[in-house]
């Protein structure tokens, strides 16, 4: 799953997450089973596979790079939930950076992330916060902080930011 967070294949990281979700834990809860049959059958408990899911959820809103100096944030939301208008947030995400937090809402014609990194300690060289704008909509300019930003990453969907000191942010993404 990591690997493919890395190579950027998002579509098959959210495949495999529901997959996941789906076929590994019991129906209803978060149990998951060690051994699962394809017969319906009980699986065998097994206390790891208990993170796989919450693993992969924070990973989907943040992210850190082994190779690079850069801290990624909404990098695989699925469309579907930033479509239903409803906020997505994580407060407190561990990091080599310290602790930090995202929220993602809707505003209109507009999507916008508000990221809060640790106080003290070091900074990524940059900060890329991902817009994965529902389906038949795309990303056509954003603000961070208030002032006109730079579009990035493989898909286009991405602000890139230099810290350069700041800790707070709120980036706009205008849809189209």
């Amino acid at each position: 799953a990591q690997m493919l967070l890395r190579l950027d294949r998002i579509e098959e990281y959210i495949l495999f997450m529901y997959a996941h979700r789906y076929h590994d834990h019991t129906r209803g809860s978060w149990t998951a089973g060690e051994v699962s049959g394809i017969t319906g059958g009980g699986a065998i408990f097994c206390i790891p596979a208990q993170q796989t899911i919450p693993l992969l959820v924070r990973w989907m809103l943040v992210f850190e790079d082994n190779d690079k100096d850069h801290l990624h944030f909404g990098r695989a939301i699925p469309r579907d939930w930033v479509a239903t208008g409803k906020p997505i947030s994580i407060e407190q995400a561990p990091t080599r950076y310290g602790h930090v937090s995202y929220r993602l809402e809707t505003r209109g014609d507009e999507l916008v992330a508000t990221v809060a990194l640790a106080p003290t300690g070091k900074l990524p060289k940059e900060l890329h916060i991902s817009f994965r704008a529902p389906r038949g909509k795309s990303v056509a300019s954003v603000t961070v902080n208030d002032k006109a930003g730079r579009l990035g990453g493989t898909h286009g969907d991405a602000a890139v930011i230099a810290p350069n000191g700041s800790r707070r942010f709120e980036v706009v993404a205008k849809l189209a």
